[in-house]
């Protein structure tokens, strides 16, 4: 993403230093020195003092818009923005237990970093609090679209645990990716999870303070799991070829 940003530095910069470079040709400089090799030596000082400042100063305003506002960061990033609240479902492949997850994933020109909660369903369909994890050493790989990252996650027993994840977010004709799948890798319990989830429909990709919407985003979570409840038996399919 920063060499995107530093192309349209460059561009808008070339534009101004054009400009200046027209204005600064025809400025009088013979105060400061009557020699002319001088008085160009001193054009060309002036020029590049401006171009750095300008490149700089561009470069550093478009990263402040990008983090900041979301329609922009979406325009900047395209099929690799990520950014928002998802919501779907875990499966441990050992015992099928079914956890619901909402996530809140923040992505920047630097850096990414999510933010999740568990809720385990019951048979009788009901959700109850689990836990959180929050994600640390994360690498988001643009062409295959694809996340790995570790986590520290905290459950209601208040026991930690330590984990690796991956996700490959589904992009159509290079639009905005609004599902992923996933799997999941607990090293204090070996064990292995395979995740689905999708953007939020109402979120539309802006992120914001989960807390304040999480009954509905448990909703809309079992919702979607209940859509797909066959996900796993395709995974185990896949796996057994």
């Amino acid at each position: 993403m920063l060499r995107r940003i530093y192309a349209h530095s460059v561009f808008a910069t070339g534009v101004m230093s054009y400009l200046v470079w027209m204005l600064i040709n025809n400025l009088d400089v013979s105060i400061i020195t009557s020699q002319e090799l001088s008085q160009e030596m001193i054009r060309i000082v002036i020029g590049a003092i401006f171009s750095y400042g300008f490149f700089s100063l561009t470069t550093t305003l478009l990263v402040f818009c990008v983090d900041r506002f979301s329609i922009i960061k979406r325009l900047i990033f395209r099929s690799s923005y990520i950014e928002g609240a998802w919501v779907g479902f875990y499966i441990v492949v050992n015992t099928r237990e079914v956890f619901l997850t909402i996530e809140d994933v923040r992505q920047t020109i630097e850096e990414i970093t999510i933010n999740g909660q568990l809720y385990k369903l019951e048979k009788d369909d009901n959700s109850g609090y689990y836990g959180t994890w929050e994600s640390n050493m994360e690498s988001f790989d643009k062409r295959k679209k694809e996340l790995s990252y570790t986590y520290d996650s905290m459950y209601i027993d208040h026991s930690r645990h330590k984990g690796l994840v991956t996700y490959k977010f589904n992009c159509y004709r290079g639009r905005t990716p609004t599902t992923f799948v996933g799997y999941d890798f607990d090293d204090d319990h070996n064990k292995e999870t395979v995740i689905r989830c999708k953007r939020h429909k109402k979120n539309k990709g802006t992120s914001y303070n989960i807390k304040d919407t999480t009954g509905v985003l448990l909703i809309e979570a079992k919702d979607y799991y209940l859509e797909n409840k066959h996900f796993y038996s395709v995974i185990s399919q896949s796996k057994e070829k």
